[in-house]
Parts: C-alpha cells; sequence; structure tokens
C-alpha cells in the first residue's frame, strides 16, 4: 500500500532539521517576496537537495488589463492582508 506524503505546515513545533528528515514536503506561510527564494534554498540544503517540495502560498492582486503596469492594482480591488 503506498505511503501518503506529509507536509508539515509551519514548524510544527519541531526543529527544521527534524522536519527535513521526517517530512515529504515543508509548507510555510505567506511571506514578502524575497523570502521565498532564502527559504527555498534553506530547505534545499536541510534535505540534501533530494528533491523534497518546499511550498508557500502568495497572495496576488490580478489585474484585468493584461497591458497594464505590473504592481497597479485595479482601484477596486481588495488589498491583500498581511501575513
Amino acid at each position: 500500500m503506498p505511503l501518503i506524503p506529509i507536509a508539515i505546515a509551519g514548524g510544527a513545533q519541531q526543529t527544521p532539521e527534524w522536519i527535513a528528515e521526517h517530512a515529504d514536503a515543508s509548507l510555510n506561510y505567506p511571506r514578502d517576496l524575497g523570502a521565498p527564494r532564502l527559504k527555498t534554498r534553506e530547505w534545499q540544503q536541510r534535505t540534501g537537495d533530494g528533491g523534497k517540495p518546499y511550498l508557500t502560498p502568495m497572495v496576488l492582486a490580478l489585474q484585468s488589463d493584461a497591458e497594464g503596469p505590473p504592481g497597479s492594482p485595479q482601484p477596486d480591488s481588495p488589498s491583500p492582508r498581511s501575513p
């Protein structure tokens, strides 16, 4: 019978080393856009770059005008919540 993959959300009151050894993936919380790169690199170092996924949700403000300038949400769009 196949095993069900386990993704640990946040720290789960465990050390990052424990999570890297025992979990199949790490699921983290939304962060500033630069943070996932650092957190992904740390996860790959802990797991030996063994292909274990690092998952993180992202809040995106989409525009109705695909040709509009980047980073300018529509005036009637709700603003993203801070983590």
